[in-house]
């Protein structure tokens, strides 16, 4: 990234959901931007309603998805 292409430093936002426990949903949300930010993805946080069209989904009922939406399967018995 440089300053000749300032488009360039801007990440792309993406809807996310997490659906997780209010205790675990902090950690849950850091470690998703931590691993989407440096491919110059910005998570945007929204409810599974609203994942119509493209965006990444992560918790324990990842069917009924349209297409464009990435899923990933989180275990209920993965968090204590």
């Amino acid at each position: 990234m440089t300053d000749d292409f300032p488009e360039a430093n801007r990440a792309v936002p993406l809807l996310c959901c997490v659906e997780a426990s209010a205790s675990y949903l902090p950690r849950a949300h850091y470690g998703l931007r931590m691993l989407l930010l440096p491919l110059g993805i910005d998570p945007r946080w929204g409810r599974r309603a609203d994942l119509t069209g493209q965006g990444l989904y992560y918790g324990p009922e990842p069917d009924g998805f349209p297409e464009g939406v990435l899923r990933l399967y989180r275990s209920p018995a993965s968090i204590a």
